[in-house]
């Protein structure tokens, strides 16, 4: 039987081969020296933690104006609007200018005025007029009175 010791043996002997040059080459791969990887050189990878103490700054004062307009008391009349004249443009009787009765001397015949409803932006026409002459008309508060090219109105009451 000297065939199957031999191929014993040279199965053994095969392996402990490879266990000896696995072991031999592990041992040569454990290289301590530091290998070059790249041609710039890594920095120190070590943190630095730097507290700094401060005195921070007194804020800036800070100054605010407040305007108050107190309301006027409740049945007191309106503010005194406009002066006794009226220039062209729309105004609320009341507000801009004042009730009464104004007149334009001489108007030229592309006089426009209406007086309409307030708040109704000129759709709820009370009574207007286009053309000249010496022209009157009567306002109320809660009204509205536009003029174009009329000249001046004067008020007489």
């Amino acid at each position: 039987m000297p065939l199957p010791i031999a191929i014993g043996g040279g199965i053994a002997a095969i392996l402990i081969s490879c266990f000896a040059g696995l072991g031999i080459g592990a041992a040569g791969s454990q290289d301590k020296s530091p290998k070059a990887t790249s041609a710039t050189p890594v920095p120190d990878a070590r943190t630095v933690t730097e507290t700094v103490t401060a005195s921070a700054a007194a804020p800036a004062p800070v100054t605010s104006t407040v305007t108050v307009t107190a309301a006027p008391p409740a049945g007191a009349a309106p503010p005194a609007a406009g002066g006794a004249t009226i220039e062209e443009g729309t105004y609320s009787v009341g507000v801009d200018i004042q009730p009464g009765t104004y007149r334009a001397i001489g108007a030229g015949s592309d006089c426009y005025w209406s007086i309409t409803k307030s708040g109704s932006n000129g759709s709820d026409i009370i009574e207007n007029h286009i053309g000249g002459g010496n022209l009157t008309v009567t306002l109320k508060a809660g009204q509205d009175f536009t003029s174009q090219r009329c000249g001046t109105w004067s008020k007489t009451k």
